[in-house]
């Protein structure tokens, strides 16, 4: 199995893991703000490490892109 199958296998068998709700989540007006997503770890934290995997992942399959192109 390539190495990007099994890190998109990880990330699902991962995914459920962050799906536990804490408080403040289903009153009204409560978690459906952009300071309620970026100031609290439990949300901050899955979405930064998502985007930085979304970005080296970009960023690996380009140079990969980039050297079979010179070989």
């Amino acid at each position: 199995m390539k190495l990007a199958s099994r890190f998109a296998a990880t990330l699902l068998v991962l995914a459920p893991l962050g799906a536990s709700a804490h408080p403040g989540h289903g009153e009204p007006g409560a978690g459906h703000t952009l300071a309620h997503w970026l100031g609290d770890p439990l949300h901050f934290v899955p979405l930064a490490s998502a985007l930085a995997a979304g970005t080296v992942l970009i960023v690996w399959r380009r140079r990969a892109e980039a050297r079979r192109r010179r070989d």
